[in-house]
């Protein structure tokens, strides 16, 4: 589809732009080229081949939880606790 000299005149005006002639006419090339690839791109029709991703498969590749048992011995190195609350050094002095 080729784009006019006018729909970038408009589109320039729309967007505030002032652009010289050289930079009208690469614009409108290059849009040509974007819609161009959009139509291409709209004509292609969805491919229906069965994906081989497992996880695809399932309704959101959920899976099922496993418990494990929490340890508590990355919490030993916290500072001490006073009413609930952690005591730490001022990051500023």
């Amino acid at each position: 589809m080729q784009i006019s000299q006018q729909d970038i005149e408009h589109l320039a005006l729309l967007a505030r732009l002032n652009l010289s002639q050289e930079t009208k006419k690469k614009f409108a090339g290059q849009l040509s080229r974007v819609i161009d690839y959009v139509e291409i791109i709209n004509n292609e029709k969805p491919s229906l081949e069965k994906n081989e991703n497992p996880q695809a498969q399932e309704p959101y590749g959920f899976r099922e939880d496993k418990a494990k048992k929490f340890e508590l011995k990355p919490l030993e190195n916290l500072p001490p606790k006073k009413e609930g609350k952690y005591i730490v050094s001022p990051p500023l002095k």
